[in-house]
């Protein structure tokens, strides 16, 4: 029988509905407003003015996202709605190539909640660790290039043509253009993962012939585009100091903010999966008592909603009897909101799932999607690595393993599969509906002519409107900010004659730097300095302040300069704590 083209997955669209509730309740609604994310709306116009990247801005991370970022801006306009839009946009992308990777692996049931977790915990929120907000497009664009290469890995593997090959290399070659990590990663699944599993012939000068293939056109894809974009205009010494900025790094890794050890990172896994193993079992339970209370109950009208019922009751007592296990101290360790997350920290699956390929090798070789597998191994041990693999910026470097850790509980388990994907429903529906009730505090709006976003923090909304409208009514155009705050600059329109955009602790690391510093913004025509004084709060030990990391930029900037205006930032949040100074020169 020939089968309809019009044949819908069910499941695929109960993602995409899944999805649009999550976007629409996003929409606009940024948990640190202050920090990065005014690197990644700020350069892209400075691009489209004729900037150049690495010599007039800098940047830690690869350009592909700026400029393509600054391409959308031409079209679409300057509208801080149009970064929204952008990483919308990437998410569906990303959803839809993950969905039908893990429907390669599993079935569309599993393949829906594999999806359903991936955006609940990993694309959709407001923190800067997940896709929409814009922090760190550059990763965003590497994640939808490294799962299209994966589809592309395992089109190869099954199709052996050449052309699977060639399209993966420079899928790897494109995310290390889009950041650094994510190309190299992706490079060593795909040499690995294609020259052991692949369905075709497996003699060691094809695999010579082949690596060499793969790691020339990957090369070619990120030399090209970056000479082409960069290096015309730019030194590769001037390249090499913002890409790889060991020296301005030494702040951070003094204060302890990259300190993993190998004891710190088992501690952290076994902290995961104690919460695991303490909440799991009690919804597992739940989910095994509601139906069997479905089955004893035997009323007709119940049986139309006999799975409806099973899920609203399993939601409930679980919520009710782990929140009854916390309260009576059983699991003092965590707060409520991390006990009733069992599966939130997937970390400690990493390690469970590397000896389950290592102990079951022959068998996985005989998988159909063998070299898939092997790929997402490869690449969430790369790309995890630099933290010891604990996936700390979770959403950006968590894809790979929970698409591994959902094909690892399809494949070990057989009679108890129905009933573990009834629990795991039940565990990933309460953390969305967390997270929906978490996001009702964002209702305090920044805005300007040029977009608005969302704050859960009414004394930082208040400062930023009454900033926004002290540049508007000024008529500046040049307007530093510092040390957080530029998302100000694109509100307001105005430009930063710094290159820095962001002076985390490290960007002027010396006295000399600071002197430099100084001497060059005396050379330029500045209308305004906004000194956005809050604490670096990320820093170890307690906070610290922009005074006690640049001393001679502070003193240059109240000392050289009259203050015009404040704001108070009274607010419960520490890290936002401060406030705000308008400066203009002296006459």
């Amino acid at each position: 029988m020939k089968q309809s083209w019009l044949k819908v997955d069910i499941w695929l669209f109960a993602v995409l509905v899944f999805f649009t509730i999550f976007a629409w309740a996003n929409w606009g609604k940024i948990q640190f407003p202050i920090i990065d994310i005014g690197h990644e709306v700020v350069t892209p116009p400075r691009l489209l003015a004729g900037e150049v990247l690495y010599r007039d801005v800098d940047s830690y991370y690869a350009p592909l996202s700026y400029y393509l970022n600054a391409l959308f801006i031409l079209i679409f306009g300057y509208h801080l709605e149009v970064f929204y839009a952008i990483g919308l946009f990437l998410s569906l992308v990303a959803t839809l190539l993950f969905y039908s990777l893990a429907k390669k692996l599993m079935n569309s049931q599993w393949a829906f909640l594999c999806t359903i977790y991936m955006l609940a915990y990993c694309a959709i929120g407001p923190s800067i660790t997940n896709f929409i907000v814009p922090y760190s497009y550059g990763a965003v664009y590497a994640i939808v290039l490294s799962l299209l290469a994966f589809t592309f890995i395992d089109q190869y593997a099954h199709k052996g043509q050449t052309l699977w090959l060639v399209a993966a290399a420079i899928a790897c070659g494109l995310a290390g253009l889009s950041k650094q990590e994510y190309g190299v990663a992706l490079l060593g699944s795909v040499l690995v993962g294609t020259n052991i599993y692949a369905s075709h012939d497996q003699n060691i000068k094809t695999q010579f012939w082949r690596s060499l293939l793969v790691i020339l056109v990957s090369g070619a894809s990120f030399i090209l585009p970056l000479t082409i974009l960069i290096c015309q205009q730019v030194s590769w010494e001037q390249l090499k100091q913002s890409l790889l900025p060991l020296s301005k790094s030494q702040i951070l890794i003094d204060s302890g903010m990259f300190g993993f050890t190998p004891a710190r990172t088992i501690n952290i896994w076994w902290r995961g999966l104690k919460n695991f193993l303490g909440a799991f079992p009690v919804i597992l339970g739940v989910v095994i008592l509601s139906n069997w209370l479905s089955k004893l109950i035997k009323l007709k009208f119940y049986r139309q909603f006999k799975t409806l019922f099973e899920l609203l009751f399993s939601i409930v007592i679980s919520v009710v009897c782990l929140f009854w296990i916390n309260y009576l101290a059983f699991f003092k360790y965590y707060t409520f909101t991390e006990f009733i997350q069992p599966i939130s920290d997937l970390s400690w699956s990493i390690p469970l799932i590397l000896c389950w390929f290592l102990l079951n090798r022959q068998k996985i070789s005989h998988i159909r999607n063998a070299s898939l597998l092997l790929s997402l191994l490869i690449f969430s041990l790369l790309i995890n690595s630099r933290w010891l693999f604990h996936i700390y910026f979770y959403g950006l470097f968590a894809i790979s393993v929970v698409l591994l850790f959902f094909a690892l509980i399809f494949y070990i388990t057989q009679r108890s599969r129905r009933i573990l994907w009834s629990s795991l429903l039940v565990c990933i529906l309460i953390a969305s509906g967390l997270k929906l009730w978490n996001l009702t505090p964002y209702r305090y709006a920044v805005t300007s002519n040029f977009g608005t976003f969302y704050t859960e923090d009414i004394a930082l909304a208040d400062a930023f409107n009454k900033t926004i409208n002290t540049l508007n009514t000024s008529y500046a155009s040049s307007v530093l900010i510092l040390p957080h705050g530029n998302i100000l600059n694109f509100l307001t329109r105005t430009h930063s004659p710094s290159k820095e955009t962001n002076f985390i602790p490290g960007v002027i690391p010396t006295a000399k730097d600071e002197q430099n510093f100084i001497l060059d913004m005396e050379k330029q025509s500045l209308d305004l300095i906004v000194y956005v004084d809050v604490p670096f709060y990320s820093l170890n030990p307690g906070y610290r302040t922009f005074a006690e990391i640049n001393p001679l930029i502070h003193k240059w900037i109240i000392t050289e300069h009259q203050l015009v205006k404040t704001f108070s930032i009274n607010s419960k949040f520490p890290w936002n704590n401060g406030i705000i100074k308008i400066f203009t020169p002296f006459k």
